[in-house]
């Protein structure tokens, strides 16, 4: 197979002579192994910031269900206008007849 110029992949390769960077499968982790992990776990320091994370996000996921519902309780009707002038009603002026 002969080289063409416009034959991008084996000029590339014959005109560079970089070469080509191995990927490492052993890269260094961050964090605790699962061992160190096992000495947290029941802790009883970290079992509260457990609890106490967990009560905290339901206490916040049910204000917003409520928040919501407040929204939608004080919003009124789709069909009426806060912004319409009020309708006057007529008034009847009683004649003496005397």
């Amino acid at each position: 197979m002969s080289s063409q110029p416009w034959d991008t992949e084996s000029n590339v390769a014959e005109s560079t002579s970089i070469p080509e960077k191995k990927i490492e499968t052993d890269e260094r982790r961050v964090g605790l192994s699962r061992e160190e992990l096992e000495k947290y776990r029941n802790d009883p320091f970290w079992r509260q910031v457990r609890y106490f994370f967990f009560g905290l996000y339901w206490v916040a996921w049910l204000a917003m269900i409520g928040g919501a519902v407040a929204i939608v309780a004080t919003s009124g009707k789709i069909g009426s206008s806060t912004t319409a002038a009020p309708q006057t009603v007529p008034t009847t002026t009683a004649t003496n007849a005397s």
